[in-house]
């Protein structure tokens, strides 16, 4: 089954570059990510998708977000975060809106938000492309966060950086599955 293969099969590949995903592959992409496990159906999900020519504005906005927050940042440090969004041909941005619920935590929310970002990472991979996934100091930097247009309770769950692999995979040795996987017996009577 070729589900079976994507997921035991795919890593990230940091080296990426054109072609980007198609609109119609992006579609794709997007269904698979509306198809993450969502307790109570609340759909707490934002996607921002960067396009290859818009890299450079996030950039901008990376380097004003860090000096709004922080007056010490240096010179170099803003040159790199004002860079980071050039290291792939295509961005998004994943973020779980935070909503109110009686019984429903946040947690399960930002988990949902998870879920739906490795969902795409997942189609994208059975697509041909790579991906790799970042979070970093600018995840919770409330100046971006007001300039997506997020309440200070929302979490940037990541940055899904996308292009197509200019490396040849490299294999991964299989993990142990009991290094990490015990029964409940195992973990009561030890």
């Amino acid at each position: 089954m070729e589900t079976l293969r994507t997921l035991t099969e795919r890593i990230s590949i940091n080296n990426l570059d054109h072609p980007v995903p198609s609109d119609d592959e992006l579609e794709t992409v997007y269904q698979a990510a509306l198809r993450a496990p969502d307790h109570g159906r609340l759909t707490p999900w934002l996607f921002i998708t960067v396009r290859p020519e818009e890299r450079e504005l996030l950039g901008k906005i990376f380097r004003e977000s860090l000096e709004t927050v922080d007056s010490g940042v240096t010179k170099g440090e803003l040159e790199k975060w004002e860079n980071k969004p050039m290291k792939a041909p295509m961005i998004i941005i994943s973020i779980a809106r935070i909503k109110d619920h009686p019984t429903i935590p946040a947690s399960d929310m930002v988990l949902s938000a998870a879920a739906a970002t490795q969902n795409m990472s997942l189609a994208l991979f059975d697509m041909g492309y790579s991906t790799y996934w970042r979070t970093g100091e600018m995840r919770d930097n409330d100046a971006l966060k007001k300039v997506l247009g997020l309440q200070k309770r929302d979490v940037i769950v990541g940055f899904l950086y996308i292009g197509t692999p200019q490396d040849s995979y490299k294999t991964i040795p299989d993990r142990e599955s009991e290094d990490y996987f015990v029964s409940l017996s195992e973990v009561l009577y030890k």
